[in-house]
């Protein structure tokens, strides 16, 4: 099997991520995305706690594991 790379992205709206091939294609049906709602505070600053940063990137890394290995069997 060809090797294959998962892309994490911590964004401050949201916690995505994909796999991709080794030619740095992506497969369309591993993408994920969990948004986020932060608390803002006064002059547009957002405060968002660890623990809800570290929930979504390991809910983000096991759906997308789950869906890679449904499509990669």
């Amino acid at each position: 099997k060809l090797p294959y790379s998962l892309a994490l992205d911590i964004g401050t709206s949201s916690v995505r991520a994909a796999i991709y091939d080794s030619s740095a294609n992506v497969l369309p049906a591993t993408l994920v995305r969990n948004a986020r709602h932060s608390s803002s505070a006064p002059e547009t600053a957002s405060s968002i706690s660890v623990e809800q940063v570290f929930s979504q990137v390991v809910q983000v890394i096991d759906d997308v594991l789950r869906k890679f290995s449904t499509i990669n069997g």
